[in-house]
């Protein structure tokens, strides 16, 4: 709101033309930044992101390995649709992660960092950047390269021209990643069957998917 009551004032004060103060409006760019935001709120408000998260731990996060690959292919899903790495890694995986740490003896400031939160925090810190360039809808910054390169030479990049430059080499480093931080930089815990006991208990305590939920994917896959 004080965006738009600063481009008033300038448009009074004849400091700036109304299509001036306004031209950015035009652009698509200022819209999918704010569309970001609304999805990403929608993905924690309704609790569908959590729950995606919490299906691939129960699934594969036996081991710490696992948990750290759970996570990684659980962000890289999501990625298309919240075109906003904060809002992923901040918003819907830092709270995930942390708790998924302390139920396996791992917190922050006690000394057992070690256990497992710091390779897992620096597994998904890592990654959570490979995935925002595998999809041209995965960081806001994405389509204004587009539009970028688009008008430097005149040549358009749809979303599967993107993914399909992007899917080979991001698959890999997903893949790599992990496994690389975990040999130089290991967790002491080389198992965490606390880890699927929690996801499977918050995803009990979460019930069924509800209607926000099946909105909110629905209006995902016609968005994407």
């Amino acid at each position: 709101i004080y965006t738009l009551l600063g481009l008033g004032a300038a448009v009074l004060s004849r400091t700036l033309t109304f299509a001036a103060a306004f031209s950015a409006f035009g652009d698509p760019i200022p819209w999918l930044i704010a569309l970001a935001f609304f999805f990403a709120r929608g993905f924690i408000k309704t609790g569908l992101g959590s729950r995606v998260a919490y299906a691939f731990v129960a699934a594969f996060g036996s081991s710490s390995l696992g948990l750290g690959y759970s996570l990684v292919f659980a962000e890289a899903l999501l990625a298309p649709a919240i075109p906003s790495v904060s809002a992923r890694a901040g918003g819907i995986f830092l709270p995930l992660v942390k708790s998924l740490c302390e139920a396996c003896g791992s917190r922050a400031g006690d000394g057992t960092e070690r256990r497992l939160g710091a390779w897992l925090m620096l597994t998904c810190f890592q990654t959570s950047v490979v995935s925002s360039a595998m999809f041209l809808t995965a960081m806001a910054a994405n389509p204004l390269s587009a539009n970028l390169t688009a008008a430097t030479i005149g040549e358009g990049i749809g979303w599967t021209l993107w993914a399909k430059a992007a899917i080979v080499p991001g698959l890999l480093s997903l893949v790599l990643v992990p496994l690389i931080l975990y040999v130089i930089y290991p967790p002491e815990v080389k198992a965490s069957p606390d880890a699927p006991r929690l996801a499977k208990e918050r995803l009990a305590k979460m019930g069924p998917m509800s209607k926000e939920e099946t909105i909110m994917a629905g209006t995902l896959l016609l968005t994407v």
